[in-house]
């Protein structure tokens, strides 16, 4: 019985390797720019590579309903099947969000995973600080711890009052959302 459930998982874990090698990461980067635009965020001017097993976008500029909202030195999907990741660095956001936070982030790191297939993790780090957030699918809320840089309390403390101070000095912030 050991035996044969040693080789089913054998099987199963090279199916998964093997499907996450051919996966055609373009093809499913094309679907995904597709859904975007339905929400009107375009990306455009993007160089695309299509490694073994990344894909990766160089030199990316994003805008919602025509408005240039950020360009992005570095985009890295990595489909694996079970555990998915996107990493984006390098993002200069547009000049009309400056008065609100720094515009220039370092990165973010996003992943997905089907053991959890009803949230979004993520972290980020920028001139704002470092912030981890989650977005539950299911109930359409978002959570949001971030340390704050000494710029942001400087500059920016209009935005740290809208989020929730914490008895560590880290702010937090919570929200529903609907589409």
């Amino acid at each position: 019985m050991v035996k044969k459930l040693s080789i089913f998982l054998g099987y199963f874990v090279f199916f998964l390797f093997v499907l996450a090698l051919f996966i055609p990461k373009s093809s499913v980067y094309f679907l995904l720019e597709q859904e975007l635009a339905k929400n009107k965020i375009i990306i455009s001017n993007e160089q695309v590579v299509d490694k073994l097993f990344t894909l990766k976008l160089q030199d990316a500029q994003v805008s919602y309903d025509g408005l240039e909202a950020a360009r992005v030195k570095e985009i890295d999907f990595r489909l694996l099947g079970l555990y998915n990741s996107i990493n984006l660095n390098d993002i200069e956001l547009s000049s009309l969000v400056s008065s609100f936070v720094p515009s220039h982030i370092k990165n973010i790191h996003l992943r997905y995973s089907l053991l959890s297939p009803l949230s979004l993790h993520g972290k980020a780090s920028g001139d704002f600080g470092d912030v981890e957030f989650e977005v539950s699918v299911q109930n359409m809320a978002v959570q949001m711890h971030m340390k704050a840089s000494e710029l942001m309390k400087k500059e920016y403390k209009n935005t740290l009052r809208e989020l929730k101070k914490e008895e560590n000095g880290e702010y937090s912030y919570a929200n529903t959302f609907q589409f």
